[in-house]
């Protein structure tokens, strides 16, 4: 009988074996870890679990206000309620009818709010709409959605209490608080001040359980700036304006009231109009003012400057007779045909500013050469901005003087072949109101002095203010504007919009622009208006701009409690003078 086969004895396989010493690694690992913790590493590990829990929300800092040189608030802001929603707490089956009620109450695309809502089931935040007026943050609180559905955040919004008025020089800032145009771009830096956070701690729910003071920091608010602008003859600027709108129909206008001594502007208008508490999202047009940011051919208004330096240079005498060549001069040389408005035969340098003679100062050009005449173009600042701090601020042209002619040579001195802006205008008279100091024009008040340069001699600018310029108002092409109460000075320019299909001057198309000062004995304001493109029979800067510039400069004068200084001289007006 043979023996029955042996048993296996318990105990362990190879694959036993392996197995049990890697469970016992695994076990001796995790307790050494939790020894390393409970030693020294517990802190760390807690940190870590707050840190995962941390939220950090940037509270804005409120804007500074922009306010009037006398205090009259600009711009300001005001906290309004924004509103959101909590995504994951709506119930799928609520969704279509909360999104429904709030699009009511606050008038949104309910579909559209509805498809952002289902796009994030989990999502613990989602705008609905942002800085809420009064009235709309009632309708939401009434529909008394369960609290956590949604919810308000107080935000900062920015007003224009004046609304249009000063519009387009407050100029608006974004939903972020960010300037977009205007004093609130230029000025954004000292507006906008320095944003705050706050850190807070979550449960796993997303609630905020604690704020941790000692990682959180308030936000510090933005300057308040005071502009140079007065509310009151801003107002009545844009008054003017929109009756020139409404004669003339031009594609835009603009007006400024400036102060000659200091280079401060009380007043910028500008149209199409920009209203911050309604912004023309269809007229792009109104987000430049055209004051500072449109450059056109200034015509005539530039003029006096290069008349100026011919006399001052010695290229010509007070005294001297002109040939003015009864209104059709051919130029010797390229055989162009000058033309003045009237016809006039011999004039003195004075005379010919006063009606506005275009072969004048042509001849009186072709003596000075295109060195000089660039020149001069120079000193008075065109080619270059007028002052950096102008919102949106723009050049204007000056070519080279190597890409100049012998046409440039009689086009320049009358105003074409070169572009400037209204503040272009204002800065370059101002020279000649205050003595013969250019100075760079300025929105925001400051106790220093401005920079200033020397552009001509202080007797030549007081005689172009007393006589001629005095002459252009008293019985030259702006005498139109001549009145009882002050003697006022000026220069108005017609300039003929250039046709680049017909290569040519349009002749029923024009810039009508005037420059208009008072009083003549101690000058204490400037008025620019400038309408481009005017409609109808009137063109003419004498015409058109030069009775909106005198009727704001006439407020001003009176609001600065100026005194008159008697009656217009009345000599009699030259028999077959055309305003210009």
């Amino acid at each position: 009988m043979s023996a029955p086969p042996r048993m296996r004895q318990p105990g362990a396989g190879p694959r036993e074996t392996t197995a049990f010493c890697l469970l016992l690694a695994a076990a001796l690992a995790i307790g050494l870890r939790l020894g390393v913790l409970a030693i020294g590493g517990g802190e760390t590990f807690a940190a870590t679990a707050i840190r995962q829990r941390q939220s950090e929300t940037v509270l804005p800092a409120r804007p500074g206000d922009l306010l009037d040189r006398h205090g009259r608030l600009l711009a300001t802001t005001v906290t309004a309620d924004s509103l959101f929603l909590v995504p994951r707490e709506i119930p799928e089956d609520e969704i279509a009818d909360c999104c429904g009620r709030l699009a009511i109450a606050i008038d949104l695309d309910a579909a559209a709010l509805e498809k952002q809502v289902r796009r994030r089931p989990d999502g613990w935040f989602l705008w609905v709409q942002r800085r809420l007026d009064t009235a709309a943050a009632q309708r939401v609180r009434a529909l008394d959605l369960p609290a956590e559905w949604w919810g308000f955040r107080p935000e900062y919004r920015r007003r224009a209490p004046l609304g249009r008025v000063g519009g387009s020089v407050v100029g608006l800032r974004n939903l972020d608080g960010r300037g977009v145009n205007g004093m609130e771009r230029t000025l954004d830096a000292r507006l906008r001040g320095v944003p705050g956070v706050r850190t807070t701690v979550r449960d796993a729910r997303g609630m905020t359980r604690a704020v941790l003071e000692g990682r959180s920091r308030p936000p510090a608010p933005g300057e308040d700036v005071v502009l140079t602008i007065d509310a009151a003859v801003q107002r009545f600027a844009e008054t003017e304006l929109d009756r020139v709108q409404a004669e003339f129909s031009p594609v835009w206008s603009c007006l400024l009231v400036t102060d000659p001594h200091t280079g401060e502007i009380l007043a910028a208008a500008s149209r199409p109009a920009f209203d911050p508490e309604n912004v023309p999202e269809d007229q792009p047009g109104a987000w430049t003012h055209h004051a500072f940011g449109t450059p056109f051919e200034p015509g005539s208004t530039v003029k006096p400057l290069f008349v100026e330096t011919a006399l001052a240079e010695g290229f010509a005498a007070v005294d001297e007779r002109i040939d003015c060549e009864d209104g059709r001069w051919t130029v010797p040389g390229n055989g162009r045909l000058l033309r003045d408005v009237a016809r006039r035969g011999l004039l003195t340098p004075g005379e010919i500013l006063i009606h506005s003679s275009n072969i004048g100062t042509a001849k009186l050009a072709g003596r000075m050469g295109n060195p000089t005449l660039y020149r001069t173009a120079a000193t008075f600042g065109f080619g270059r901005t007028v002052s950096e701090e102008l919102p949106n601020a723009a050049a204007g042209s000056l070519r080279p003087l190597q890409a100049w002619d012998d046409y440039s040579t009689h086009s320049v001195p009358i105003g074409h072949e070169i572009t400037v802006t209204a503040a272009h205008l204002a800065a370059a008279h101002g020279a000649l109101a205050n003595g013969g100091t250019l100075l760079p024009l300025t929105l925001v008040r400051n106790d220093d002095p401005p920079i200033a340069s020397r552009v001509l001699p202080r007797e030549w600018a007081d005689w172009l203010i007393a006589e001629p310029l005095a002459g252009v108002v008293e019985q030259g092409t702006a005498r139109r504007v001549r009145g009882d109460d002050y003697r006022l000075f000026g220069k108005t320019g017609t300039a003929q919009l250039w046709d680049a299909e017909a290569g040519r001057y349009a002749e029923d198309r024009t810039t009508a622009s005037a420059v208009i000062g008072g009083p003549v004995r101690a000058p204490r304001l400037l008025a620019v208006c400038v309408v481009h493109d005017p409609v109808g029979d009137l063109r003419g800067g004498g015409s058109v701009a030069a009775p909106a510039a005198a009727s704001v400069l006439r407020f001003g004068l009176r609001r600065l409690r100026v005194a008159g200084d008697g009656p217009a001289v009345t000599g009699a007006p030259v028999i077959g003078a055309a305003v210009r």
